[in-house]
């Protein structure tokens, strides 16, 4: 919905602001040079496939090549988990304080 506003709105009528006139009435038939036919919704998905998007569903946590076998469950919770728990001093920090700025606590090296 949004790629296709953008295209109506804003990048078509700057392609034909650029463009010749003579072939401004070819594509509107005749109409004023500013008139054009808005993009229909699959018309855009034409377009979107065409410049390398495809609609996908994304599983976020879901995992389907053996990430969740008992020996890299182990892992992430025994090694894993404990070497970015040791990085977090190394962090700089933010909190908020009572009027809902935040600053930044500097890490202790």
């Amino acid at each position: 919905k949004k790629f296709r506003h953008a295209l109506n709105t804003e990048i078509i009528p700057r392609l034909l602001a650029n463009t010749k006139k003579p072939l401004l009435g070819k594509l509107n038939k005749g109409k004023s040079p500013k008139a054009w036919k808005a993009l229909s919704r699959s018309a855009t998905y034409t377009w979107l496939n065409r410049l390398g998007f495809y609609k996908t569903i994304e599983k976020k946590g879901v995992y389907v090549d053996g990430h969740e076998k008992k020996d890299i469950i182990k892992y992430r919770q025994e090694d894993f988990l404990l070497k970015i728990a040791s990085y977090i001093r190394l962090l700089t920090n933010y909190e908020e304080d009572d009027k809902g700025v935040f600053y930044a606590i500097p890490p202790i090296l």
